[in-house]
């Protein structure tokens, strides 16, 4: 124990020489010079009580809601995550060791870039230290037994990732979707006789090559189904099973949608721990849970053990150098649905379990899709499964559109832009 403390230690030091002059420019520019110091001089005192550390994570916290999450600065980030370091190493060294990977994963998700190698070592420290973090989280229930075999149940789960361009070149981001496997999904929707949309299904490619995959899909903007590129993945054998992620990540935090969907009146966030997630949720949801949804989580960078499971899609290489590959996540119960939406990077959706239906829109049909006129301006305000058409008519006009199944090992290429 004194040897993971004396660790966690080391670390505290390494902190300080990340703090740059342009971090602390950037700090300065913020208004947040003061926010630096105090605690620049809570790592350097050995005397410092958790009431001062805490009320400085709860400064720091509340810079990172008081903007768009995009229009955060990298240095409030910063600061929010170093108080998550101070705070954890507090509580570590009480034997609480829970909440200190809480604090951890917080620093993680909500601290941006400049300290995140530092608390990925600091939760390894904090597992290594703790050898209850290596077992599953216990089971409460028969039904919690049964339902954990090779995903028994009906439920979908899903994992994807996203590549967002660093630049004004396009960026090609990779998806991979993992569920647990249940009947063929029912058609979306039986369309109504004023729509006048023919649904066509999406080409299917065993194994293109990269320049067959680049001419005939990626340039023309033409969705795609890629089948043998990714059935080599060990996620397809191992997300299978719900005890998996419990072993693997069980005690760590994750963000969980919980509601409809995200355009959803009833739609919210909470933090849980992902055993918490799996049980509320996946194996053992009561009548009144709503339905949660991992959704689009950076969960293989939080968790990097489980970026062991997939591999970069060679797809992936096609675009600028300069683009960034992002890895994103999806894990739900079976009928989560996403609203019809588009992003300005193309995707690759890869599912690893299960089944899941993909409907897509044309880019040049936008205007029919009535985009939404708030921060949200990238989702159609149209229900897709069931249409108004008096209050959205043109949607009615859209002549035809995509639809088709992925299972597991297939991915689907959405070009950027499309529905």
């Amino acid at each position: 124990g004194e040897q993971r403390k004396k660790a966690l230690q080391n670390l505290r030091v390494g902190i300080c020489e990340l703090f740059d002059d342009e971090f602390k420019r950037d700090c300065s520019r913020q208004g947040q010079a003061r926010e630096l110091d105090i605690i620049l001089d809570l790592f350097s005192s050995s005397t410092a009580s958790f009431s001062e550390k805490n009320d400085i994570l709860l400064i720091t916290k509340q810079a990172l809601y008081s903007k768009h999450w995009k229009e955060i600065a990298e240095s409030s980030r910063g600061l929010y995550a170093a108080s998550c370091f101070l705070v954890a190493q507090d509580v570590f060294s009480q034997g609480e060791w829970k909440e200190a990977l809480r604090l951890l994963d917080l620093g993680i998700m909500m601290g941006g870039p400049l300290l995140v190698d530092v608390l990925h070592r600091s939760v390894e420290i904090v597992q290594q230290s703790s050898p209850k973090l290596r077992e599953k989280p216990t089971q409460t229930t028969p039904q919690q037994k049964k339902s954990r075999k090779d995903h028994d149940s009906p439920d979908f789960s899903s994992f994807s990732s996203t590549t967002s361009p660093s630049s004004s070149s396009s960026s090609l981001s990779s998806s991979a979707a993992s569920s647990s496997p249940s009947p063929s999904p029912s058609p979306l929707s039986s369309s109504p006789p004023q729509l006048k949309t023919k649904i066509q299904k999406i080409q299917r490619a065993k194994l293109p090559s990269l320049e067959s995959f680049y001419n005939n899909f990626l340039k023309q903007g033409k969705p795609v189904i890629i089948q043998g590129a990714f059935e080599s993945w060990p996620a397809l054998t191992k997300w299978k099973n719900s005890g998996y992620f419990l072993e693997v990540a069980g005690h760590r935090t994750v963000p969980v949608e919980v509601g409809s969907n995200y355009l959803a009146n009833d739609w919210g966030q909470q933090l849980m721990t992902f055993s918490d997630f799996i049980e509320k949720h996946i194996e053992n949801p009561s009548e009144n849970t709503p339905i949660g949804y991992l959704a689009q989580t950076q969960l293989l960078e939080q968790i990097p053990k489980l970026s062991e499971d997939i591999e970069r899609p060679f797809y992936t290489y096609m675009e600028n150098d300069e683009d960034i590959y992002i890895i994103n996540f999806w894990y739900g119960p079976k009928g989560t649905i996403t609203p019809c939406h588009f992003d300005p990077y193309h995707v690759l959706l890869v599912q690893t379990v299960g089944q899941k239906r993909v409907r897509l829109y044309d880019r040049k049909e936008k205007e029919r899709m009535y985009p939404r006129d708030d921060v949200m301006n990238n989702s159609s305000q149209v229900d897709i499964l069931n249409p108004d058409l008096v209050k959205y008519p043109l949607f009615g006009d859209i002549e035809a559109c995509y639809e088709d199944i992925i299972g597991p090992g297939e991915g689907v290429l959405i070009p950027r832009g499309m529905w």
